[in-house]
C-alpha cells in the first residue's frame, strides 16, 4: 500500500473536493476542484498526474485560466484507447447553486500540453455528472447522470467524439452520483448514493441490456450518510465498493467493503480512515491495468488524498 497527499494548484485558494480518478495512456490522472471558501463561488477545475518513476504526484494545473469568474465544479475524466485522447467533463453554474449546473466537455491535446476550449453539452439545465463514462464497445460509452433538481439519475449513450449524449434509462426514486460496473457481458450495476429523506445506505440499480432499463433497484446492507459512493469491479465476482460506513449524518469514516459475490454479501469491511474532526468523503475508485486498485478522496477539504493497493491487500 502507499499514499499520498494531492494538493491545489496555486490561485485557486486552500479548499478542494470531489476528485475522480482515470488510466491514460499506462498513467494515472486525477481531477477534482478547488476553491477558497465557498465551493459554488468560484471554484476551478484542476488536474494532476502521478509519477510511477517518483511515485508521487506532479504539482496540478488549472486547465482553463479563462474560467477563473466561473464556478466549476464535478470533473470527472476518461480515457479513449482507440484514438488515445483524454476526455474532461464538468460543470459550469449559471447562478449560485448545483441546480443551475450545465456539463461541459474538453479535450487534451498531448503534443501541446493544453485542453481545448470547453464545449457546452445539450442537456438540460441541473444535470450533473459524478463518475467517469464506460465504455460497453469500441465506438459506444455508457454514462450515468443525475439531475440535481429532480434527485433522478439518468444514463446516457456517447459515441465518439463523445459532445452528444442520448439519453437511454433512467433511475428514479431520489438516488444520485451512480458509479457504474459491467459485471457479465451486457449486465451492469449502478450503485448510487440517496438524497433528502431516501434511507441512509447505498442503493444497487441492475441492468441486463448495457444500461437501457434498470428493472431492480436494491437497498444494499451498507451504510451511506447522505454521501458520495464509489464501486469498483475485479472480475470473478469481486466488487469493493466505497463509502462513508456510518448510521451518523456524517462523512467519516471512509470504507472500503468487500464483496466475492457480485455485492450480494460482504465479505468484510475495512476502514481505510476515521476521524471524527474531520471529512473524509466522496471517493473514486479504479482498478488500473496492473490491478492495483486506486482510491481518492476529499480530506478535511483541504487536501485529496490517494492510496494505492495491490489486489492481494484487498481480497
Amino acid at each position: 500500500m502507499e499514499s499520498h497527499f494531492i494538493y491545489n494548484p496555486t490561485g485557486i485558494g486552500s479548499h478542494c473536493h470531489c476528485a475522480t480518478l482515470c488510466e491514460h495512456q499506462g498513467e494515472i490522472y486525477t481531477t477534482w476542484y478547488g476553491y477558497v471558501e465557498k465551493e459554488n463561488d468560484k471554484a476551478q477545475i484542476a488536474v494532476a498526474k502521478y509519477s510511477e518513476e517518483k511515485k508521487e504526484w506532479q504539482k496540478g494545473i488549472l486547465p482553463f485560466d479563462h474560467l477563473m469568474n466561473s464556478n466549476c465544479g464535478n470533473p470527472v475524466l476518461f480515457s479513449d484507447p482507440v484514438d488515445k485522447k483524454l476526455h474532461l467533463y464538468f460543470v459550469i453554474l449559471k447562478h449560485h447553486y448545483w441546480d443551475s449546473a450545465q456539463i461541459f466537455h474538453s479535450v487534451l491535446d498531448e503534443e501541446k500540453n493544453s485542453w481545448s476550449s470547453p464545449n457546452k453539452l445539450d442537456l438540460p439545465v441541473g444535470m450533473m455528472i459524478r463518475h467517469r463514462p464506460q465504455f460497453i464497445n469500441s465506438d459506444t460509452v455508457l454514462i450515468p447522470a443525475y439531475h440535481e433538481k429532480e434527485n433522478t439519475s439518468y444514463l446516457y449513450y456517447s459515441i465518439r467524439p463523445f459532445d452528444k449524449w442520448e439519453k437511454v434509462g433512467e433511475v428514479e426514486g431520489d438516488l444520485i452520483q451512480g458509479d457504474l460496473i459491467n459485471t457479465e457481458g451486457t449486465e451492469w450495476q449502478l450503485l448510487l448514493r440517496p438524497s433528502m429523506d431516501t434511507p441512509h445506505y447505498v442503493f444497487r440499480a441492475l441492468s441486463p441490456d448495457n444500461g437501457k432499463t434498470w428493472n431492480t433497484v436494491l437497498r444494499m446492507n451498507l451504510r451511506c450518510p447522505l454521501s458520495g459512493v464509489a464501486a469498483a469491479y475485479f472480475g470473478d465476482k469481486k466488487v469493493v465498493i466505497a463509502h462513508n460506513n456510518t448510521e451518523k449524518f456524517k462523512r467519516n469514516p471512509i470504507s472500503l467493503s468487500v464483496s466475492d459475490n457480485y455485492g450480494i454479501n460482504f465479505i468484510k469491511h475495512l476502514d481505510v480512515e476515521n476521524s471524527e474532526e474531520m471529512e473524509l468523503s466522496y471517493p473514486s475508485l479504479l482498478l488500473d491495468s496492473k490491478r492495483r486498485l486506486h482510491l481518492v478522496y476529499t480530506f478535511n477539504r483541504r487536501m485529496i488524498k490517494h492510496i494505492c493497493w495491490n489486489e492481494s491487500e484487498i481480497f
